[in-house]
């Protein structure tokens, strides 16, 4: 029906309108009277619904202004109150042409039924004469109208405050994440649930209410019993609420865990009559929990597997360098001589191994140049293709306008042979093998895939199979040190965590993508940079070990290794003084007369370190070069500010060749202030 209401208070027509919309009807409006008559005569309303107290024209002087209009005469009216009204108000009502009358606020149900009964039998209009009680009522209206818009406001003033309160509610339930959900004591009966129980269990609201522990059906089954056992017990009624967690599974299959946070509610005399509380979804903290305690784990292997390496390294510079010097002076017809070449070779693949272990716990020392990754993959695929054998095609996607990383030419290598080796393992009866290049720009949006990464500017490298592929379970350990799927002694379980170590190291993002049966994807995320590519240094080849005769002070506290450093350089002319710590450097330093050339000295040492002695030998003596080594150079990673930018490095273990080397290196190279 068009019903128009006619009230002076906005709070009231409001009210009444939403009341009125709610059962199908259309609403017009009116503050008063006079505005009332109006509207009417403009047509098309099928009844009007009227306050009584209104100033300009009240509603009774309404009712007779309607009767006595020849097009208006018929149309229902409803007299509205906030007061009580006597037998003798609604008699003058009617008098004046009113068909009902109704207090407010009316419930719906009550003003629902009575515009039906209003519209069924509707008023037999007879032209008015203006009695005298108009007069009366007049008075009667100006003596109660303060009295009665004082209580009016004050009871529409709740009913506004009331309905704020349950929008409020309503719009916090139906929009927060959690389930919000509210049931008898002991869970006997759900009365009401927000719609995140949709969201977070994937199931309708409506099963909670129709059996009101459906919701324990998709807690996993062995977390059931405990969450049972919590409803059984009245926990849920504890005076200082109850938390659990438990898990469910969702109709798709995943797992979600979540936290249940139960209050009490208690009624006017103070018992518990209901239970109310608030379920989160808290499986990405969960996650986040998993992923520290394996990066503590990782991080504590890594630290074992650093010290480990440190102390063989140390044991393989001695092993592989004496028995490189032995192997020299032996004929290939020695008998001997085929046992040392065997003992060697074991050393280079022990030296190898322990190499991984310091690029797992990211120890080693890295020299970062700027690198376009399509030319060390280009350069690469020779060895690459014999690596993966015949029976798996390789692909190379490289993107043309590359951007450049900044990072060590033999780490990057290292990390595209792992992955590829690891593919063709992938790939038991063959199959393809895909290394792709691109630029890829990664915004704060999208940044969350990323652990651990910064918005900006990347380049990727994908090494993708088409193998057997990894289960969920596989995935996520993938990357743990010493973890392998291989047959016993096919594999170390050390190149993907290999592959983990470097990219890290090198500030960078590497993250699998695998399905069963449809084979994996590597991708590894390495920072752009705007610099040009560094030119690739060539090694001349050299017939001889190279020869000097200049003062070298030799600073390392293990003695073996001390020694071999010392009968390699002296057997090659140097002149050679010893020291096994910084202290007795500096005292040495001190005492020594004519010039140091050159201070060869190891990274990590007691009391003092490597670098530390440098700073305070290069005080002593102007002019002087350094050099250092280490198998566990910590300090030349973390605390890069305390060397020499310029330094020459010499990773353990290390050949008699590759020491003179460097040696000849470090004292050939120009000092830069």
């Amino acid at each position: 029906m068009k019903l128009l209401i006619v009230d002076d208070h906005p709070t009231n027509l409001k009210l009444l309108r939403v009341t009125l919309q709610s059962q199908g009807h259309q609403v017009r409006e009116a503050a008063d009277g006079v505005e009332a008559l109006k509207v009417l005569q403009a047509g098309g309303i099928d009844l009007v619904i009227s306050d009584v107290l209104m100033p300009n024209m009240d509603g009774y002087r309404f009712c007779y202004e309607v009767r006595n209009h020849p097009l208006l005469s018929k149309t229902p009216i409803i007299l509205y109150s906030s007061t009580y009204l006597t037998p003798s108000d609604r008699d003058l009502g009617l008098k004046f042409g009113a068909n009902a009358f109704l207090e407010k606020p009316a419930p719906p149900e009550q003003l629902a039924g009575l515009i039906e009964d209003v519209t069924r039998a509707p008023h037999a209009a007879q032209p008015l004469q203006v009695p005298e009680d108009l007069g009366v009522l007049k008075q009667y209206s100006e003596r109660l109208i303060k009295k009665i818009e004082e209580k009016n406001l004050e009871l529409l003033q709740r009913t506004v405050e009331l309905e704020e309160a349950q929008q409020k509610f309503r719009q916090m339930a139906e929009n927060i994440g959690e389930v919000f959900w509210v049931a008898t004591r002991g869970v006997t009966k759900v009365i009401y649930v927000s719609p995140g129980y949709e969201r977070i269990w994937g199931r309708p609201c409506q099963e909670v209410y129709d059996d009101a522990r459906a919701w324990l059906w998709s807690v996993l089954a062995e977390d059931r019993p405990a969450v049972i056992e919590a409803i059984e017990q009245d926990k849920y009624s504890n005076e200082n609420g109850y938390q659990e967690e438990f898990r469910i599974v969702r109709p798709d299959g995943s797992v979600r865990w979540i936290l249940n946070r139960a209050f009490p509610v208690r009624d006017s005399s103070g018992q518990i009559y209901r239970n109310t509380g608030i379920c989160t979804d808290v499986t990405d903290r969960k996650n986040l929990e998993g992923q520290f305690r394996q990066a503590q784990k990782m991080e504590a292997v890594g630290r074992l597997a650093g010290g480990v390496a440190h102390d063989f390294n140390n044991l393989l510079t001695v092993i592989n360098g004496y028995s490189q010097l032995i192997l020299l002076k032996l004929d290939e017809r020695d008998p001997i001589y085929h046992d040392l070449d065997e003992i060697q070779k074991a050393g280079v693949r022990a030296a190898d191994l322990t190499r991984q272990l310091l690029t797992f716990s990211r120890k080693q020392v890295i020299r970062p140049q700027v690198i376009n990754l399509n030319v060390a993959i280009v350069e690469l695929e020779k060895l690459l293709r014999r690596l993966i054998g015949e029976d798996v095609l390789l692909v190379t996607e490289l993107k043309p306008d590359l951007g450049n990383v900044r990072a060590d030419l033999s780490q990057i290598e290292q990390i595209i042979v792992n992955l590829s080796v690891n593919a063709r393992d992938a790939m038991p009866k063959g199959g393809t093998l895909t290394i792709a290049t691109s630029n890829i720009d990664l915004e704060e949006t999208s940044i969350t895939l990323f652990k651990g990464l910064k918005p900006g500017a990347y380049i990727q490298v994908s090494i993708t199979d088409t193998g057997t592929g990894m289960t969920d379970e596989v995935k996520n350990r993938v990357f743990e040190p010493f973890f392998t799927t291989k047959e016993p002694g096919k594999g170390t379980g050390l190149g993907l965590s290999t592959v983990y170590g470097i990219v890290h190291q090198s500030r960078g993002y590497v993250g699998v993508y695998s399905e069963v049966g449809k084979g994996s994807c590597f991708k590894v995320y390495l920072p752009r940079v705007e610099a040009p590519a560094d030119a690739r240094k060539r090694a001349a080849a050299r017939t001889t070990s190279p020869r000097g005769t200049e003062m070298i002070l030799v600073v390392e506290d293990q003695e073996v290794v001390r020694m071999y450093i010392g009968f390699v350089l002296r057997s090659h002319g140097y002149t050679v003084k010893e020291a096994s710590h910084g202290g007795e450097a500096l005292l040495l330093s001190e005492r020594l007369e004519g010039k140091i050339d050159l201070i060869l000295t190891d990274i990590v040492m007691p009391e003092m370190s490597g670098p530390a002695l440098v700073k305070r030998l290069t005080k002593q003596r102007q002019g002087v070069k350094a050099m250092y080594m280490s198998g566990y150079p910590d300090s030349a990673i973390v605390h890069q500010e305390d060397l020499d930018p310029n330094a020459v490095f010499l990773d353990k273990p290390f050949t008699p060749e590759q020491l003179l080397l460097k040696v000849r290196e470090a004292l050939d190279a120009v000092i830069r202030g």
